[in-house]
């Protein structure tokens, strides 16, 4: 098997990855996503959570590239950056079910 070359940048962007899918809200806010786009109060509908509390976690998917978002009108759509996010997240999930 071919070493992988790991860079410290590699790692920490794996560890920011892991730490912004630890918190129970923002997995939620994933896994609301990977069923597809929706705005902040399609998800706060969802989730039964204020809209600050859902923003607030949004922002914090977005910096670590988890979630993008685009402006139609006056209201904004949030959706996974990219399937790696929902490949991981199924991975994991897998995984889980097989404890």
């Amino acid at each position: 098997m071919k070493k992988l070359n790991i860079t410290e940048k590699d790692m920490q962007n794996m560890l920011d990855i892991l730490n912004a899918l630890k918190d129970k809200t923002r997995l939620r806010i994933v896994f609301e996503l990977m069923e597809g786009r929706r705005n902040v109060g399609e998800i706060v509908d969802s989730l039964k959570m204020t809209q600050s509390a859902v923003s607030h976690q949004l922002s914090f998917l977005k910096k670590y590239n988890l979630i993008s978002s685009e402006k139609e009108g006056n209201k904004v759509y949030y959706f996974l950056s990219d399937d790696h996010v929902k490949q991981v997240v199924k991975l994991c999930l897998t995984h889980a079910r097989e404890k």
